[in-house]
């Protein structure tokens, strides 16, 4: 985050404001105030001379990260803790305004000075962490994402990972637990706000005048929060890591830095500030993983945040100031530059390492462990390197070693990227389980539509040139289709093998997140979003299997809990309804997904095709392959990274089942295959056996597993395609 401890600056005349008069100068924690326009004070920094000192603001970074390091332990009980970057965002606004604003309006700033402070106040802990998670990473980290981290750290040290880690998240993207540096987005979202707004304030102070100023700010805000309100519906990811729909949260501090708002009168500001700190305590209470975010929701902590600012200015005591001028709130303040970059590599490493996540035990030592790493950053990292004279008082020098800084570093990730991973660290019996991530389908790229939730121009029917395999390839003739989402995907290559004896050709139709379900509209809540483009692709799916002549067979799968089950995690409800029943409900959901599957079944062999429907595959909570590699990089044993309790693993797939059953029972062109029959025994799933895995993840199979599965299909010539189930 910014954590920037103010650097010098002086208070623009009132000339520059429409000759509004400065406030008046209240004492605050028994410092002198300054005169100022606009301001109270300010805060010291290692140049700032004998400038102010706000100690609220450093109780308030404490206020910010204490909650966001618990949230990421799994230790605390605020479900909303991770707004307390939001409340960052918001003091770095504020701080970086403050002090760029009074240096321009008397002709005094200097880009080269602006950024060699950045360079001084960033650089030091942030290389320095860098440094020693890429030592516990060549250390902890299997091969594959050893490649990951060192990607990420090439992007870190560009203040760009927030890129990286939007462009790379995605459907099959790995867990968050497994990436040390995905914190490091709201750096770059900060550092990238710090390049381009000192030139824009600059431009517009020149061109427009300090009159202006605030109706440029307030329009800039009031786009880019217009713009994450609709981001977070419509492109979720983009809109949480990129600055456009940041900038809002940035901006909220500027317009309290520059005059614009009226002075208040200290009781006044007393209430203001702990007005805010009601407002940020509410948000980290009652915000939760389920509900939009940033967008709207993250007006409560953002304008709480400014609150305790602005109320701040005017006021020299009061229950605000009491509570964030505390010595160990402050200290916790102070440190939260560094806690905050140590916290999160602490926790994934320590997760990484104990092949679980960690017991509250453990993960209070861990919290611990990132608290005493960063008071030690404070005391022989950061300060030592903050001060003015720091590499001899030279800002070229200091921009010079920056520089050093960031080409060293992104050599060693080259180093991790460029060598694979560095497979030589480890041994084969790792790089053996790490290499079933390749065992998937060879036509996904190409096939897999994106999900209708995503913002893609990629959701129409696939092609069928690339998108079918066996003899009949070339000639564009297929037997077989295999329709259906994700978990469709997975099955292609075995369904490729089980039809090859009879010459047949198969045909991917297939849409991450859209499972082929007729008539039904899929519905996310957390982004209020409704399938359409789901609805769209299965009736266009249907209408040519409907069309295809000579065709055999249909294979149709899904991962039917997320739709008859309310969504497949708590923070991600997911509703089906249709024409009959818009009501969001486990009941409704149930019979939407009865009906629907059903009228899919029908569409095909109402034409005498024969249906082969599949049963959804156990879930896992992690990889069982991933698991087996980190436990054999540490020698453990590998037996429970395959072994799941079946009434955690397949227990939502009860339902769809049950469904499935019927369906098969009312019609002879219905065969049947239930995963969960054919990888349960007893109590016990297994993710795989004799060294084989049968998942590519937590919930997609892989073509060996997937083959597993089809092995117990056989085809009844009777019924003009197949027949047959274990079950």
């Amino acid at each position: 985050m910014c954590w920037l401890r103010a650097m010098s600056m002086q208070a623009a005349p009132a000339s520059a404001w429409s000759g509004r008069p400065g406030p008046p100068r209240p004492e605050v924690s028994g410092h002198e105030a300054v005169r100022a326009n606009g301001f109270s004070g300010t805060w010291q920094h290692e140049d700032a001379g004998g400038m102010k000192y706000r100690a609220d603001i450093d109780g308030l970074r404490c206020v910010a990260v204490v909650p966001v390091v618990l949230y990421h332990a799994g230790l605390s009980l605020m479900p909303g803790g991770f707004v307390g970057v939001d409340v960052f965002f918001v003091i770095s606004g504020f701080l970086i305004t403050s002090i760029i604003y009074n240096e321009m309006v008397q002709e005094k700033f200097s880009f080269v000075s602006f950024y060699d402070r950045r360079v001084r106040r960033i650089f030091p802990a942030l290389y320095f962490v860098l440094f020693v998670s890429s030592i516990f990473a060549l250390v902890i980290l299997i091969p594959v994402d050893l490649v990951g981290y060192g990607n990420s750290m090439i992007y870190t040290t560009l203040f760009a990972s927030n890129f990286y880690f939007w462009s790379t998240a995605g459907y099959f993207a790995e867990a968050s637990e497994t990436l040390p540096l995905l914190h490091t987005w709201s750096l770059a979202v900060e550092e990238q706000f710090y390049l381009l707004f000192p030139p824009v304030l600059l431009l517009v102070l020149r061109l427009i005048g300090a009159r202006w100023l605030a109706v440029v700010l307030l329009v800039g805000a009031g786009v880019s929060l217009a713009a994450s309100a609709w981001g977070v519906f419509a492109v979720p990811r983009l809109t949480f890591y990129l600055l456009p729909t940041r900038a809002w949260e940035l901006l909220i501090g500027s317009l309290i830095a520059v005059p614009f708002l009226p002075k208040i009168p200290a009781r006044l500001g007393s209430a203001l500030a702990a007005s805010g700190l009601v407002m940020i305590a509410a948000a980290i209470l009652t915000i939760d993983g389920t509900m939009p975010f940033p967008g709207i929701t993250a007006l409560l902590p953002c304008i709480g945040a400014g609150l305790v600012i602005y109320g701040g200015m005017w006021s020299s005591g009061g229950l605000a100031k009491s509570v964030l001028e505390w010595a160990p709130v402050v200290y916790v303040g102070r440190l939260s530059y560094s806690l905050y970059l140590w916290h999160w590599p602490v926790l994934v490493f320590g997760r990484l390492y104990l092949g679980r996540s960690p017991s509250a035990a453990e993960a209070v030592a861990l919290v611990a462990l990132s608290f005493a790493l960063a008071a030690f950053s404070l005391r022989f990292v950061e300060a030592p390197f903050r001060g003015a004279n720091s590499l001899g008082g030279r800002p070229w020098l200091r921009l010079g070693a920056g520089a050093g800084l960031i080409a060293v570093t992104s050599a060693v990730a080259l180093t991790f990227t460029l060598n694979h991973g560095l497979p030589g660290r480890v041994s084969q019996e790792t790089l053996t389980a790490e290499a079933v991530r390749w065992d998937r389908n060879a036509l996904r790229q190409r096939c897999l539509v994106d999900s209708p939730f995503s913002f893609s121009a990629r959701q129409k029917l696939p092609p069928i040139e690339g998108c079918l395999a066996g003899p009949g390839a070339a000639g564009q003739r297929y037997e077989v289709v295999v329709w259906g989402d994700s978990q469709a995907d997975s099955l292609v290559p075995a369904v490729v093998d089980m039809v090859a004896a009879r010459g047949w050709t198969v045909r991917e139709i297939a849409m991450e997140g859209c499972p082929p379900l007729i008539g039904a509209d899929l519905v996310v809540v957390k982004q209020d979003l409704r399938g359409d483009r789901c609805k769209q692709f299965n009736t266009q799916a249907i209408e040519m299997i409907r069309n295809s002549p000579g065709l055999k067979l249909v294979v149709v799968a899904g991962r039917w809990s997320v739709w008859s089950e309310g969504g497949s995690v708590p923070a991600d409800p997911r509703y089906s309804v249709d024409e009959i029943s818009g009501v969001r409900s486990l009941d409704n959901s149930r019979r939407v997904f009865a009906r629907s599957l059903e009228a899919s079944v029908r569409q095909i062999t109402e034409t005498g095709v024969a249906v082969l429907l599949m049963g959804q595959v156990p879930e896992y909570e992690h990889s069982p392959w991933r698991c087996a590699a980190y436990a054999r990089l540490r020698g453990h044993p590998v037996d429970a990274c395959k072994i799941g309790e079946r009434n955690v693993v397949a227990a939502p797939m009860q339902y769809s089942n049950t469904i499935i059953r019927q369906l098969a029972k009312d019609d002879p062109l219905v065969s049947i295959v239930l995963p969960t029959e054919v990888l349960c025994e007893g109590e016990r799933c297994y993710s795989g056996r004799d060294g084989i895995f049968y998942y590519i993840n937590a919930n997609h199979l892989t073509s060996s597993g997937a083959r597993h599965v089809l092995s117990v299909f056989t085809f009844d010539p009777k019924v003009g395609g197949a027949g047959g189930s274990p079950n």
